[in-house]
């Protein structure tokens, strides 16, 4: 379970994130195409790409990355 001191902590690590990086943005804007972050598919770790999404882009975050989400179970192909 995510718990609210971490909800901040990420939400400040994308503000940071995005103060420090935020010009890499304009390549995928000419490029007409979406950031993607990648997490796993426990719902804390969802909770927490999206908590550091709202961080980095303000909110809405729709239409402005691409999640993708890794299935944790037997039988499927980890890539992270």
């Amino acid at each position: 379970m995510l718990t609210p001191f971490g909800r901040q902590q990420l939400f400040d690590l994308g503000v940071s994130l995005r103060i420090k990086y935020g010009f890499l943005l304009e390549n995928f804007t000419e490029s007409n195409s979406l950031p993607v972050f990648r997490t796993e598919s426990q719902d804390r770790m969802l909770h927490s790409a999206l908590n550091f999404a709202v961080g980095f882009f303000g909110l809405p975050v729709e239409g402005k990355y691409l999640q993708e989400v890794t299935i944790e179970s037997q039988g499927f192909n980890n890539t992270l």
